[in-house]
C-alpha cells in the first residue's frame, strides 16, 4: 500500500523581501557603471592643436609646435562606487540578521572561536522569529502521521495514538567547541571520593 501526503506551509511574502530594494540598487549601480565603462572606457588618440590640419586617415599626422598628441580614457571614481555597494550589502545582511561569512569578510581579520560563536547570534534571533510558521506546519505533519498510524495500526489504538505526546523542536546550529564543552562538565562534576 503506497501513502503519500503533503503538508503545506505558506508565507506571505519572502524572507528577504524588506531587502528587496537594496539588491534591486546594488544591481541597478553595477549594472550602470558597467555600461558606462563599456562605452567610456575604450582609448581615443585625441590631438589638441591651435589650428585645424585635416590629416584624418593619414599615416603621418603633423601638427603646428606646441600641440600634444595623447590617449583619452574616462577616469571614473571606482572608489565611490565600492563604497556604495559595500553599504548597501552590509545593510542587506543587517536587515536580515544574518552573519556575512564571505571568505572576503572572514579573511580580513583573525576571529577567535568566541567572536565567531557571536556572529551567529542575530542568526538565531532569526530562526527564533521565522520558527513559528514552520512549528505549526510540523503540527499538521504529525497530526497527517498520526491519521496515518491509525489506518494501520490494528483496531483499538486509535486512542492511543492520538495520546502519543509530540513535541517539535527548532534549534538553531551553533558552533560548539568540545574542548571547551569537556572542561566546563569537568569542572561541574562532584569530586569522587578515592576511599
Amino acid at each position: 500500500m503506497l501513502f503519500f501526503y503533503a503538508i503545506y506551509c505558506y508565507r506571505p511574502t519572502p524572507i528577504w523581501e524588506n531587502t528587496s530594494k537594496l539588491v534591486y540598487e546594488m544591481e541597478w549601480a553595477l549594472s550602470r557603471n558597467g555600461n558606462y565603462l563599456r562605452k567610456n572606457s575604450k582609448p581615443l588618440f585625441v590631438v589638441f592643436a591651435d589650428e585645424d590640419d585635416d590629416n584624418a586617415g593619414r599615416g603621418i599626422l603633423q601638427y603646428p609646435q606646441g600641440s600634444q598628441a595623447t590617449y583619452v580614457t574616462w577616469q571614473q571614481a571606482v572608489e565611490n562606487l565600492k563604497f556604495y555597494i559595500n553599504e548597501l550589502r552590509n545593510s542587506f545582511f543587517t536587515q536580515l540578521q544574518l552573519p556575512d561569512w564571505s571568505y572576503e569578510k572572514m579573511s580580513q581579520q583573525a576571529m577567535s572561536g568566541e567572536s565567531r560563536k557571536q556572529l551567529f547570534i542575530d542568526s538565531q534571533l532569526k530562526v527564533k522569529d521565522e520558527s513559528g510558521r514552520l512549528l505549526e506546519m510540523f503540527d499538521r505533519e504529525t497530526n497527517v502521521l498520526k491519521a496515518f498510524l491509525k489506518t494501520m495500526a490494528p483496531a483499538g489504538y486509535e486512542a492511543d495514538i492520538d495520546e502519543l505526546p509530540v513535541e517539535t523542536l527548532i534549534t538553531p546550529f551553533s558552533i560548539t567547541d568540545e574542548k571547551n564543552t569537556i572542561s566546563n562538565r569537568g569542572r561541574s562534576a562532584e569530586p569522587v571520593d578515592a576511599r
